[in-house]
């Protein structure tokens, strides 16, 4: 009912003055040179985390003649699960390959252009319905806030970047026809357009359709009746809806399921109650991510993040900062819709990686929260506005205070952000970091190891891994690539351990299978090695099922060779 609320009159900035006049010419150079100073510093960076797997080692985007794949396969390749549906950014991907032949600089410099085209969409968003120092304050906090440096410094974040770019284009593009009473059908192809394309550049792009119900709630002023209102909107959401029906149809036929992806490991078994305790706990980060993200990660998991099974203090607080967000949307509706707004953005752009509804592959990812965040803009934007306007009518000194806080905000976050860029320079620099800033996440250990190795640094590889096991025990693939360095290092005694708890574990795991087998064999033991192949051959692994059947074929021409003496 909020959307039938009294509206108060439109700012003034919002009737006058087009767009590109001198002084907004001058505010948009700002807000261009913010982006630039908190971004550019990622253009020297190369391929690293997820790049090297969706992107440097991965050949469905070192060509062109496949494009057209892209649309009925995963985004991860194959052989890491292929999980996901982003074809277009995987076709971006393609074309930027082969525009720099491979070279990262060109990714680099796509997504440095994105970012800057985006911090210059959302102002322009934001002149929709606030005045113009509400939607530059919005802008610029989104050009310096340091929890999107993980969205532009690596290369796949470009999936987040392009997505927010059309999901704030089609709220842009609905403002303004919204206008109007009424929607022609060019109107809505333009709006099904944008859903379409950012659903298929990352999934979380079909939040655009609730994006525009609220935004019809809250920021669109219609004084009509409800019924009337509702049955002039009605083909136009229809067709919205058939635009999301289709991409969930395309994704279902390219994966075989319309939705979810492989849990995080924390999140398997859990069940709607657990997720929810795990997810309440998840908020307080959240929060704190937004408002003052002094301290970054590139992973966020066990055993600093784990899950949860019954209401604490974290919970609590997660619950009571949840209320107070819903509070304050009820409170501003009516007086600061904007308000209203962004904080709704917020939440309805927090659903798809909340693991409420489906689990996903994260408890919590920085570029997961460059789209909310929009909407954690937009609400700072109302709220200065709200501010600049009551201290219009004050003392002048005060507004220089103001004003300069702003500016050491501003300036704060670009330093942040520029400095935070080169710790994606590369893989070693990510693990480097992340077993800096996250002591006790498992995971940071065990890449940091994996990358010693590589390096020919065997103890130190050993040392880390051993203390990714210590931190936690739930993950097979732990023991498993401790396992194969220890293989590497001491032999097949020390190493065969390891692999078993490996598979006590998690025993769908191919690779220690593979590798405790082999080890037996050169241990001798063939007893347990064909026990063991026979439960891979069950659980579906092929090459334990070709052992199998090359074990039985002997039997088999035995049993020939008897009938023929016979």
């Amino acid at each position: 009912m909020l959307g039938f609320l009294p509206r108060p009159p439109a700012a003034p900035e919002q009737t006058k003055a087009p767009l590109l006049q001198p002084s907004r010419l001058v505010l948009i150079a700002t807000l261009v040179l913010l982006a630039l100073c908190a971004s550019a510093s990622s253009l020297q960076n190369g391929f690293a985390y997820d790049d090297v797997f969706i992107i440097r080692d991965n050949p469905q985007v070192h060509s062109l003649t496949g494009l057209g794949f892209d649309f009925v396969q995963g985004y991860w390749p194959r052989e890491h699960g292929g999980a996901l549906y982003r074809p277009l950014t995987l076709v971006a991907f393609s074309l930027q390959w082969a525009i720099g032949q491979g070279a990262p600089c060109v990714f680099h410099t796509v997504n440095v252009a994105l970012y800057v085209a985006l911090t210059l969409l959302i102002f322009g968003l934001a002149l929709q319905f606030l005045p113009l120092a509400g939607a530059w304050t919005a802008a610029a906090i989104f050009a310096v806030h340091p929890v999107h440096v993980e969205a532009v410094g690596n290369v796949v974040g470009q999936a987040e970047l392009t997505t927010a770019l059309v999901v704030c284009l089609g709220l842009w593009l609905y403002a303004r026809v919204r206008r109007r009473p009424e929607l022609t059908v060019r109107d809505s192809v333009g709006l099904f357009l944008p859903l379409a394309t950012a659903a298929l550049c990352k999934e979380n792009g079909i939040i655009l359709l609730g994006l525009l119900v609220v935004a019809e709630l809250t920021i669109i002023q219609d004084r009509r009746p409800w019924r009337p209102r509702v049955v002039a909107l009605l083909p136009t959401y229809l067709l919205l809806g058939l635009a999301a029906a289709l991409v969930m149809i395309a994704r279902r036929a390219a994966l075989g399921a319309a939705v979810g992806e492989y849990p995080a490991l924390v999140l398997r078994g859990l069940g709607l109650r657990d997720r929810c305790l795990t997810m309440l706990g998840i908020v307080p980060e959240w929060v704190r991510l937004f408002l003052w993200p002094a301290h970054l990660r590139a992973d966020y998991g066990p055993a600093e993040f784990v899950e949860t099974m019954q209401f604490g203090g974290q919970q609590a607080l997660g619950l009571a900062l949840v209320v107070v967000a819903v509070a304050t949307a009820i409170a501003a509706a009516r007086r600061r819709p904007a308000l209203t707004f962004g904080i709704g953005w917020t939440v309805i752009a927090l659903v798809p990686v909340s693991n409420i509804l489906l689990p996903t592959g994260i408890l919590v990812a920085e570029r997961t929260l460059l789209l909310p965040s929009v909407g954690v803009s937009l609400a700072a934007g109302a709220v200065a506005a709200a501010a600049w306007r009551r201290l219009q009518a004050g003392q002048r000194a005060l507004r220089w205070a103001v004003a300069g806080g702003l500016g050491l905000l501003l300036a704060v976050g670009v330093l942040r952000s520029a400095a935070r860029q080169r710790t994606w320079q590369d893989m070693p620099s990510v693990v480097t970091q992340l077993v800096q800033d996250a002591p006790l996440n498992y995971r940071g250990w065990l890449m940091y190891g994996a990358q010693m190795r590589e390096l020919g640094r065997g103890a130190e590889a050993r040392k880390a891994m051993v203390r990714a096991a210590s931190l936690y025990q739930q993950d097979g693939g732990v023991y498993q690539e401790l396992g194969q360095l220890v293989w590497f290092q001491g032999g097949c005694r020390s190493a065969a351990p390891l692999f078993r708890r490996s598979l006590a574990v998690d025993p769908g795991l191919t690779n220690a299978r593979t590798s405790l087998y082999a080890c037996l064999l050169k241990l001798g033991d063939t007893t347990e090695a064909v026990n063991l192949a026979a439960e891979g051959a069950k659980r579906g692994q092929w090459f334990f099922q070709l052992v199998m059947a090359r074990a039985r074929q002997p039997q088999a021409e035995r049993g020939d060779s008897a009938s023929a003496s016979r």
